[in-house]
């Protein structure tokens, strides 16, 4: 038999585990009468849990942690980004879609037939297009650059393409020669690892085709004729280099603060809080960010806490080495905002700037890994007032091993330490297969008190408060239990309204459980 019944508080939650381990014994055994009738007992928890024993899940955009800080617990919400940007999105680079015609002329008004070699060098250029950038270096990380060449062309030739503005890994200059007799000649060149020179600040890539005819009988029909089709699909970049326009993005967010709304309905107040804004940059150019609302918002109580109240400038730190970060950190401190578990949130709104001068003669360069990140960071000390706390969870209850027929009744013993400050109203439901409540352990529900603080010094524990429980359970009502297939928790905290309902929460409160089960069993001699 293995059954589970939790008990979790965090931000006042709670959680019972029900486990297969037998410890500690609960009951006398030398009073057991066997010679008449057997019983045997055994225990089924024995736990200690604290708020600190347990995370916290959330949705993918965010995570909550409970944080011990001076043994006082501080519960943590943090994004996982508010807004991300890479560097191969911020700019897109790709060749320029163009055709080169070139035309070779007669040479010194010659036509006839002739041995000797023509020779032709002609200076052109490729265009690199991209986004709100003006290069004057690159190193660029894939593609393929195919140069297709018709030619008219009747006698065998040569042609070299080469450029001192075009690196390999080697920083030797491109420098290409392919020879043929006929109309068509192809250039195909891998350009990753390549180094990019931007002369004239224009992303002009200067090249230049050296032509080298040798005539073999026949006419030369001058003026020839190249026609050079240029493709470059797929064009990635490692990094740029050069001025970069002004750009701009306007995005919004609304960053969800619920969690266990599916199994909890909590309603409090938080003393304090901080919410911190951080970008964090390794994009290495100015970045700033106007914040046009950062608002923590609560539907169900409508309350709205403006953070800022008018728009703020955030300049963001930007590295000057390729690689590193530069973190820019803000913060806004809260007090006294009202929360609900399932529909608290950060309304976020604002515009990234992306080089707020523009061009200005200044150079900076990004990666196509550089990344601009904006994070949201509240931390919140549990020093709170409670309005409202209910828990409720469902967990497996296998009782099948048990022969039910040949036992008279059975008693249930619980006990509880508690050392949270509050109390605990608490009843366990057992639920059918179709989820329907067959029963309830308890009757009425059991409260167990508040442990006892000292006031005096920050509401730490003075003595916890327990209490023990017996439930007998006869044969008839056993026999419906043992039908459910769950358990069903619900517990309430209560709050006495006439006390302060100021509520420290400190890593020594803990929620001690001992549950085990005693039974009489029918025999005959």
């Amino acid at each position: 038999m293995r059954t589970k019944l939790f008990f979790l508080s965090s931000l006042t939650f709670f959680l019972f585990i029900f486990t297969s381990c037998i410890k500690d014994d609960l009951f006398d055994f030398s009073k057991v009468e066997v010679d008449i009738d057997s019983k045997w007992a055994a225990n089924i928890v024995n736990v200690e849990a604290s708020l600190n024993d347990f995370n916290i899940e959330t949705d993918e955009d965010s995570e909550f942690s409970l944080e011990n800080r001076d043994n006082l617990l501080v519960l943590l919400f943090n994004t996982t980004k508010i807004y991300s940007l890479r560097g191969d999105t911020m700019f897109r680079t790709s060749l320029a879609t163009s055709n080169i015609n070139l035309v070779l002329p007669s040479v010194s008004g010659q036509t006839k037939n002739t041995k000797a070699t023509y020779n032709y060098s002609i200076d052109t250029s490729l265009e690199l297009s991209i986004n709100g950038m003006i290069l004057d270096s690159a190193l660029l990380k894939s593609g393929v650059l195919t140069m297709n060449i018709a030619t008219d062309i009747n006698h065998p030739y040569e042609i070299t393409l080469k450029s001192n503005n075009i690196l390999n890994s080697s920083m030797v200059p491109l420098s290409i020669t392919k020879s043929s007799t006929s109309s068509n000649v192809n250039f195909t060149i891998d350009i990753a690892n390549t180094y990019i020179i931007f002369p004239n600040q224009q992303n002009i890539i200067p090249i230049t085709f050296d032509v080298a005819i040798t005539p073999q009988g026949g006419s030369l029909n001058f003026p020839y004729h190249i026609d050079i089709n240029n493709s470059l699909p797929s064009l990635t970049f490692s990094w740029l280099h050069g001025q970069s326009q002004k750009k701009t993005e306007h995005f919004s967010k609304q960053l969800s603060m619920s969690f266990l709304e599916n199994t909890a309905s909590l309603r409090c107040m938080f003393k304090t809080a901080k919410i911190n804004v951080e970008v964090k940059n390794n994009v290495g150019m100015p970045l700033s960010l106007t914040l046009d609302t950062l608002m923590l918002c609560n539907d169900i109580d409508k309350y709205y806490f403006d953070l800022q109240p008018y728009s703020n400038i955030l300049a963001a730190n930007y590295p000057k080495i390729k690689g590193e970060f530069a973190t820019t950190k803000e913060e806004f401190d809260i007090q006294n905002f009202k929360y609900a578990n399932s529909n608290t949130y950060i309304q976020f709104t604002a515009l990234g700037i992306l080089n707020n001068d523009g061009i200005d003669g200044n150079k900076y360069f990004i990666t196509d890994s550089a990344r601009y990140r904006i994070h949201a960071r509240v931390e919140v000390p549990l020093n709170i007032d409670l309005y409202n706390l209910t828990y409720f969870d469902t967990i497996d209850f296998e009782m099948d091993s048990i022969d039910i027929n040949v036992l008279d009744y059975a008693i249930f013993r619980i006990e509880m330490n508690n050392s949270f400050s509050f109390g605990l109203n608490t009843q366990a439901y057992f639920l059918n297969e179709s989820n329907q409540i067959i029963d309830s352990l308890f009757t009425p529900s059991l409260n167990v008190g508040k442990a006892s603080l000292d006031p005096n010094n920050e509401y730490r524990l003075l003595e916890p408060t327990s209490s023990v429980t017996k439930i007998k359970v006869e044969n008839k009502r056993l026999q419906k239990i043992m039908q459910a297939k769950q358990i069903l928790l619900k517990a309430d905290a209560t709050v006495n309204k006439n006390d302060p309902r100021v509520i420290f929460y400190y890593d020594e409160q803990k929620l001690k459980i001992k549950l085990g089960i005693q039974t009489q069993v029918k025999t005959k001699l």
